[in-house]
């Protein structure tokens, strides 16, 4: 069975065909179960699956049971219709080695590459969506905003490696690169860097962890209008992460901490921005891993009170394009535009999704030649007005088709 292909990849489809969750493959095969069962009843398309190779006594990087681990992870992804994305970690030690510009020696290195080059070897031709090194600017080395060039340089070239290698094994295979913690905007450099190795010449998307941290804004993720591309690159996006972590439960912290309402909204508005800014796949952190963020119960079984609204509207959208980005006012604020999307599906039915971080209240809105009156909330609503979309809005004209990352204007 193909997973995946490169078509996976185009961000022209409707928005109910992009969300993915991560899990955690090392959880008891009853949970893990769960936890593909709870998915796929609950609209997601693809999991992330996180392999986080073990090391021996003398800290290299041994298999232990990742074969039989992933194995068990893909048959039920058959079983559940979904499509899995791997990436690879490993714990790091709190020693830096200056040679490798990482945690990791010269030998160390060599038997990571080993178990990678044996995982793929294993799992070739089957459309597989590999996310390469898992936040590298985090666990390849401590660098997060990209002041160590060394290190930079290491990561890049274990990438470029992973995909190098990868390709080889299989040439139909899928590959992101640099996933790196934070929005774009916040590690030019490290892009600026990227491009100047050459990560990106050989990858087929690049993989994005959007975290808002709660200083911007209090978490508003309409900062990625501002900081959330990637100017000069002609790849598609991909995120496997993002959410807002909570009060009242335990776990990762750093990134601040959200009443189960503010995180609602805010991944909500989240998901449509990564939809109009092209992202192929939009894929939210977690399922019940890291309780700060869990959006399924205790057991994997059911969303929980934050997951089932975030997914209550993904579905209400099922099988609906994003088409336009209505143009409300003519601030370059983000916090202070009016944010109205229309959607539209294959029959051309319409339907618009608004909110304001900002400047709440009723407002008159004008969507092809028909004048709305909305009253704009910080959360998103969504209505099914009688509209009909110009045919040049249902069908963009395409700048530049590449198959993979098509230009719309």
């Amino acid at each position: 069975m193909v997973f995946s292909t490169k078509d996976d990849l185009n961000s022209r489809k409707p928005l109910s065909e992009k969300l993915a969750i991560s899990t955690w493959k090392y959880y008891p095969d009853w949970m893990l179960e769960n936890t593909m069962k709870t998915a796929s009843d609950s609209g997601f398309k693809y999991i992330n699956i996180g392999t986080w190779l073990g090391r021996n006594d003398d800290g290299y990087t041994i298999l232990n049971d990742e074969l039989d681990r992933i194995t068990r992870a893909l048959d039920l992804c058959k079983k559940y219709h979904l499509k899995p994305m791997i990436n690879f970690g490993v714990d790091t030690t709190p020693t830096y080695h200056s040679e490798t510009g990482s945690y990791y020696s010269y030998k160390q290195l060599k038997s990571i590459k080993k178990c990678i080059t044996i995982i793929f070897e294993n799992f070739a031709d089957e459309g597989i969506i590999w996310n390469n090194w898992n936040e590298p600017n985090v666990t390849w080395v401590n660098d997060l905003f990209g002041n160590n060039v060394a290190g930079m340089d290491s990561w890049i070239e274990m990438q470029r490696w992973i995909v190098n290698e990868n390709k080889y094994i299989d040439n139909k295979s899928i590959n992101t690169v640099s996933g790196l913690a934070n929005i774009p905007g916040q590690y030019r450099n490290i892009i600026d860097r990227e491009k100047i190795k050459g990560l990106f010449s050989n990858a087929d998307a690049i993989l994005v962890h959007d975290y808002i941290d709660q200083q911007w804004n209090k978490g508003a993720p309409e900062i990625l209008m501002q900081q959330g591309t990637f100017p000069g690159i002609r790849l598609p996006l991909a995120s496997n992460e993002f959410g807002y972590s909570r009060y009242g439960e335990t776990g990762d912290d750093w990134q601040g901490f959200w009443n189960d309402e503010d995180a609602i909204k805010l991944t909500q508005r989240e998901i449509i921005l990564q939809d109009y800014l092209g992202y192929a796949i939009i894929g939210l952190f977690c399922d019940l891993a890291v309780h700060t963020y869990h959006l399924f119960n205790e057991n994997c079984i059911g969303l929980n009170q934050v997951g089932r609204p975030i997914m209550d509207m993904v579905n209400q959208l099922s099988g609906y394009t994003l088409i336009d980005k209505v143009k409300t006012t003519d601030t370059d604020n983000y916090m202070e535009d009016l944010y109205v999307f229309v959607y539209a599906n294959d029959t051309k039915s319409v339907k618009v999704v608004y909110w304001a971080p900002k400047n709440t209240g009723s407002h008159i809105i004008n969507i092809y030649g028909a004048k709305l009156k909305l009253n704009f909330t910080d959360s998103v609503k969504i209505i099914e007005p009688d509209l009909t979309p110009n045919q040049e809005d249902y069908f963009p004209t395409i700048k530049k088709d590449t198959s993979l990352g098509t230009e719309v204007i």
